[in-house]
């Protein structure tokens, strides 16, 4: 799934989809706020939600384990190494 879309900038994303990027230290602050927007998309009857990151970006990838997400599989995306982690919603 691909969107230009941000949790910041278009509150409504649930509706669309969205990948999520932990790219930076400064994004692991986010760790509250991705909490709310799990909480917020089981509210809305979401039943998965998706996230790429590095397979070497250990803080992203750890992050998003810490969150509830799990590592599906790795492949390649514009060249680029990619974990694709998955969140069942309906198992937390």
């Amino acid at each position: 799934m691909k969107s230009d879309k941000t949790i910041e900038s278009h509150p409504s994303w649930l509706a669309d989809g969205l990948e999520l990027r932990c790219l930076t230290p400064q994004d692991r602050a986010k760790h509250k706020a991705m909490s709310d927007v799990i909480y917020e998309a089981k509210r809305q009857g979401i039943r998965y939600m998706l996230a790429t990151a590095h397979p070497d970006n250990i803080a992203s990838n750890t992050s998003l384990q810490q969150l509830g997400y799990k590592i599906i599989k790795e492949f390649t995306r514009a060249g680029k190494r990619r974990n694709l982690l998955v969140m069942d919603l309906k198992e937390e």
